[in-house]
């Protein structure tokens, strides 16, 4: 693992004899690197561990969709969740992957329509722009 140290800005040099002997690793340096991308695009960094469980609530906001359409898919999907008195927690990962189908099913839903509708003669479409088949 190649490791990389952080230059310590001026204004915290009080920090610097611990920061000199705090080696970051190169895979931290680049995640970081991305994130700072990321914010001075004017983009939301939200930084959670895996192991989070969040209220159907907040999944359903992660998601972009309603808390009942959220709860709809987990029972379409069988997404696993864990029930904390009578409210449900679902994992992080296990949203991330439920994600992840519903972009995959999307993306085919989407092409779908498009072939049908070149095939319909509703418009038409060169090959090199007809989306690439998943």
């Amino acid at each position: 693992m190649t490791e990389v140290f952080l230059p310590v800005p001026a204004n915290q040099a009080k920090y610097a004899e611990i920061l000199d002997a705090l080696p970051v690793p190169a895979e931290l340096a680049a995640a970081f690197a991305s994130v700072l991308e990321t914010m001075k695009a004017g983009q939301a960094v939200s930084v959670t561990a895996l192991d989070t469980k969040l209220s159907t609530q907040q999944a359903a906001d992660f998601l972009g969709i309603s808390r009942r359409a959220f709860i709809a898919a987990t029972v379409d999907q069988g997404v696993t969740f864990e029930m904390v008195g009578s409210h449900r927690r679902i994992l992080l990962t296990d949203l991330l992957a439920m994600q992840t189908r519903m972009r995959a099913e999307q993306k085919r839903l989407l092409n779908e329509t498009i072939a049908a509708n070149v095939a319909a003669g509703v418009y038409e479409l060169d090959a090199q722009m007809m989306p690439a088949r998943a």
